[in-house]
């Protein structure tokens, strides 16, 4: 069972890269991408506002939630309390459309 930072976490130390717990230190870890969504690699981080964001002047509307595009025009993401932590994969689309969407990280470099 995971939120969705913890998600992040978790994969990211599969491939040997160590990213901190919160949503918030993690969207200061590798570079910004542009928002444009043919730009999107396997492995970039969205970054999302959230009810329980942490705050940040680099983020002052916070970070509250994070998701992986994953490829294929698909993104996994996870919520804790409320979603029971259950890990889902989504088309990009449906994130990409959020209003909340407020940064995009790419951890590797390609």
């Amino acid at each position: 069972m995971f939120d969705c930072s913890s998600l992040v976490q978790w994969l990211y130390q599969k491939g040997g890269i160590k990213l901190p717990r919160r949503s918030l230190e993690q969207a200061a870890q590798g570079r910004s991408v542009r928002r444009r969504i043919e730009l999107l690699q396997p492995g970039d981080l969205l970054f999302f506002t959230g009810e329980y964001g942490h705050y940040d002047p680099k983020y002052p509307q916070g970070i509250g939630h994070v998701a992986v595009y994953v490829g294929d025009k698909k993104a996994i993401h996870a919520k804790g309390v409320n979603g029971n932590g259950k890990v889902k994969v989504v088309p990009i689309i449906k994130l990409w459309r959020r209003p909340d969407l407020v940064a995009i990280r790419r951890i590797f470099s390609s």
